[in-house]
């Protein structure tokens, strides 16, 4: 039998879930390390299949399939974002593809991921091996598709969960397209972690050379951190998903003002929610972050009232991976799909040191609204939005 010839190709929006967790809640506290780390984990387990030296795992091309916000759309942070987690996969050989993503979130990147990997694969003839990362089963008809034409295929997928703001959060590699190919690979977290060290010398190797590692004063300051137990916890939990290395400061328990119980929309928060244009003449709204995931948050009203949803697309200044808790904002009201009431603006409020709704409702307006406040600085290109990982 001919020696693998691997093609790698990446749900992009799957692999940031995995990756951001890895970061924030499991143990290991550390991102994925794209390029040699993340390929030789799997170069390893197809080696271990096919009872081969990894060496003879030829890693042909590598493709990652994500939406991207358009300009138009989007704030110049967030665009300078995107860009920089280009550049990241770029520098690690990975082939980029994708789609606009508008206001129903991403809609035919599972297709282009197919019709591309069956295309290098098949048509082209350049792969005898594929590894999808990816938990979706919409992939099921693709897998079949190659094993017709004797392309080998491995599912790397993971699954975890997790409890934040007393909810719990899942994510998971669909059985259904595990059962459908040759190399199922489903990683069960911590589970595996925790047993790691029951495995052979080469899956212990492989799995921590799949990590970024941290620097002494990362794990001197997660340390210094544990001091504070409102801290620690607090940290420990994060899961709003910020891109950026730098938490927003502590907050204790006794600081945080107690806030209506929040209910999620009946659609999928894991999509940017379609709500209605809000009315020009609808004021603006003091509130504060409550939370945010990887998508959508939660503003509390200073007015009082239940947590009102919000969508990634909402925001029209500054950068959605870069809000905290407690941050002050400004927002108007709109209806969304299921008639719930919801934030479809959303600005950070830059106005004085004291936040209230008489304080907003004093701050200069133009025509009976408010006056837009000045862009979020951004950062200096020498500290960058991202770390050297996903």
């Amino acid at each position: 039998m001919s020696n693998p010839r691997l093609g790698i190709f990446y749900d992009g929006s799957y692999f940031d879930s995995v990756s951001l967790y890895y970061k924030h809640q499991h143990p290991k506290k550390s991102g994925i390390r794209l390029g040699d780390g993340f390929n030789n984990f799997i170069r390893h387990q197809i080696a271990e299949h096919k009872n081969c030296n990894i060496k003879n795992v030829e890693l042909v091309e590598s493709h990652f399939f994500q939406g991207w916000l358009p300009s138009a759309d989007t704030s110049v942070d967030r665009q300078l974002y995107q860009f920089q987690k280009s550049g990241i996969l770029i520098n690690n050989d990975i082939k980029l593809h994708h789609l606009p993503m508008g206001v129903n979130g991403e809609k035919g990147i599972d297709v282009l991921l197919a019709l591309e990997c069956f295309e290098i694969a098949v048509v082209k003839n350049h792969l005898n091996t594929v590894c999808l990362v990816a938990g979706d089963s919409d992939f099921v008809p693709l897998v079949r598709k190659l094993r017709e034409h004797d392309v080998q295929v491995m599912v790397l997928g993971w699954n975890f969960s997790y409890t934040y703001e007393g909810k719990e959060h899942i994510t998971y590699v669909s059985k259904r397209l595990l059962d459908s190919v040759m190399l199922p690979f489903g990683i069960d977290e911590p589970d595996y972690y925790q047993n790691i060290a029951s495995q052979t010398d080469g899956q212990k190797s492989a799995y921590d050379g799949m990590f970024l590692k941290r620097s002494a004063d990362q794990a001197s300051s997660e340390e210094a951190d544990k001091e504070s137990p409102e801290k620690y916890e607090r940290l420990s939990a994060v899961s709003e998903i910020k891109i950026s290395e730098d938490l927003p400061p502590a907050v204790t328990a006794a600081a945080i003002p107690p806030s209506a119980p929040q209910t999620v929309p009946d659609f999928s928060p894991a999509l940017v929610t379609v709500a209605s244009e809000p009315d020009q003449s609808e004021a603006w709204h003091a509130g504060v972050i409550h939370n945010t995931q990887i998508r959508y948050g939660f503003i509390t009203p200073a007015e009082g009232g239940e947590n009102l949803y919000f969508s990634c697309a909402a925001l029209i200044e500054g950068c959605f991976h870069q809000l905290f808790r407690d941050q002050k904002v400004l927002f108007k009201k709109g209806v969304g799909k299921n008639g719930t009431i919801v934030a479809v603006q959303v600005k950070p409020f830059l106005g004085n040191s004291t936040f209230s709704a008489a304080a907003v409702s004093a701050a200069p307006t133009t025509s009976g609204t408010f006056s837009q406040p000045q862009p979020i600085p951004m950062p200096a290109l020498a500290v960058p939005l991202l770390p050297p990982d996903l």
